[in-house]
């Protein structure tokens, strides 16, 4: 069987309802401007539920619930992004959580999803029956009539939240005539605790439910609780002027950086396997060798990498660190760009947030140019800058254009220039020839000539128009 068509809310339950069937084995799919969600069927009942931002929900549930550490989470995160595994699958082979406590936290996950698509305000299906389903990772399947009976009824409540809060643009304050109890309400869960102190009269109704990582059936009913029991009150509806929008608009900034710093790290990675092979593949015979290296590679090499990238971060600033808490070069960008645009919520002054952003990412290209000289080597460094230029000669022909573009390529042809200088220093060659991953220099191998095409073009004055 296949269907496909328009859905709303009111109509979402009869979908459902048809492949409920046991005869029903295959996978639906729901997508709305905002989001996708894909399900998986097997005899009637849902047994997996993925969404664009499903692994990194699954990371936060587990990371407020103390299950592992926001490090932790930050490495595995990152390899999954670059295996392509599941998280939940990363979490458990590296031994950070068991398999019974993921397939909890998806069963719990998965519902709530399924919850909400019930909110959403309409979007495209398709399903397809398929006879080859992944089994999944839940040991409980979802009974699609108890989803459905439970979102009727969540429905019905949520019609009564709207009706006090007709708006997710509402920004709330605490009212300044209640006393400062803590908590404000009797028995908030811990989510809620969560919830309640995102209410800062800056954020709107729709900021809470993405910084909170909850629901909207969540966020609107501790809100209406708030506002009958008289703890807040309403600041004010926010309305963004188109040039405040394009100030909190980073998505070119970060993929700019983003491309030089994902480069980066694929050049570390070839060189830390060089590294490896050429250091252990005669120490070993060569029979137990490569399998000993295999092991090694999957053991070590990604935690690595990732102590290395995360080690380059800049922080000393405090906003720095908030911002680069989700910030991976191994992430989508629109997940970076949405990550980005959270964190850049607590710098004040608006008109300089786009600035901060672009000269804490280039100090993370700084860090992680001088980590790679100094244990790889200015040879080693060579590649990556030229590999850097290329990126700039794009970005200055015609690729992006941003109020920013030409003082922010001054800044990066500047540091290349400046790292490239060291190459000619016959004493700094020397020195960095015996850093601790340079063992695969050949000494037979006179070091190149630093590229002489490092500038792509005249570098604009720091205060010239954009290009």
């Amino acid at each position: 069987m296949k269907l496909n068509g328009h859905f709303e809310p009111s109509s979402l339950a009869s979908v459902f309802q048809i492949l409920s069937h046991p005869d029903r084995t295959g996978v639906l799919t729901l997508a709305s401007p905002e989001s996708e969600v894909r399900i998986i069927i097997r005899e009637g009942s849902v047994i997996c539920v993925t969404g664009s931002d499903t692994q990194t929900r699954l990371g936060n549930l587990l990371r407020r619930r103390n299950v592992i550490t926001a490090k932790d989470l930050s490495y595995c995160l990152s390899e999954a992004h670059e295996t392509g595994d599941a998280l939940g699958q990363v979490l458990v082979g590296k031994g950070f959580i068991g398999l019974e406590t993921l397939q909890e936290t998806l069963h719990g996950q998965a519902r709530e999803v399924l919850f909400n698509l019930f909110f959403w305000k309409g979007g495209e299906f398709g399903y397809q029956d398929s006879p080859e389903v992944p089994q999944g990772a839940l040991d409980t399947e979802i009974d699609i009539a108890g989803v459905i009976s439970v979102a009727r009824s969540r429905l019905d409540e949520m019609f009564a939240f709207m009706a006090e809060i007709p708006s997710d643009e509402i920004i709330f304050q605490v009212d300044e005539n209640w006393p400062g109890e803590d908590p404000p309400l009797p028995g908030l869960s811990e989510g809620e605790a969560r919830l309640w102190s995102l209410i800062d009269g800056t954020r709107t109704v729709r900021q809470i439910i993405k910084d909170g990582d909850s629901e909207d059936y969540s966020v609107y009913g501790l809100l209406v609780r708030l506002l009958s029991s008289r703890v807040i009150i309403k600041k004010e509806t926010a309305v963004f002027p188109e040039d405040q929008r394009a100030q909190r608009d980073f998505s070119d900034i970060v993929q700019f950086y983003g491309d030089i710093l994902q480069l980066l790290r694929k050049n570390l990675a070839m060189d830390l396997d060089r590294w490896v092979t050429g250091v252990f593949a005669e120490a070993v015979t060569e029979s137990q060798g490569a399998e000993w290296v295999v092991e090694l590679h999957k053991r070590a090499r990604g935690r690595w990498i990732f102590n290395i990238m995360d080690n380059c971060k800049p922080r000393s600033v405090r906003h720095q660190e908030i911002l680069l808490s989700g910030f991976s070069p191994t992430s989508r960008m629109e997940d970076n760009v949405r990550n980005v645009a959270a964190a850049m919520r607590t710098v004040k002054n608006t008109e300089k947030t786009r600035m901060f952003l672009a000269r804490t990412l280039h100090q993370y290209v700084t860090n992680l140019l001088h980590t790679t000289e100094n244990a790889f080597g200015p040879v080693v460094t060579r590649r990556m800058l030229l590999g850097v230029n290329h990126i700039l000669a794009r970005v200055s022909e015609h690729r992006m254009q941003f109020p920013e573009k030409a003082l922010i390529i001054k800044d990066m042809v500047d540091l290349l220039i400046d790292v490239a200088s060291r190459a000619k220093d016959p004493d700094f060659v020397r020195l960095k020839s015996f850093g601790v991953f340079t063992v695969l220099d050949k000494p037979a191998t006179p070091p190149a000539a630093p590229p002489e095409t490092l500038r792509a073009g005249p570098a604009p004055a720091p205060d010239s128009p954009a290009d």
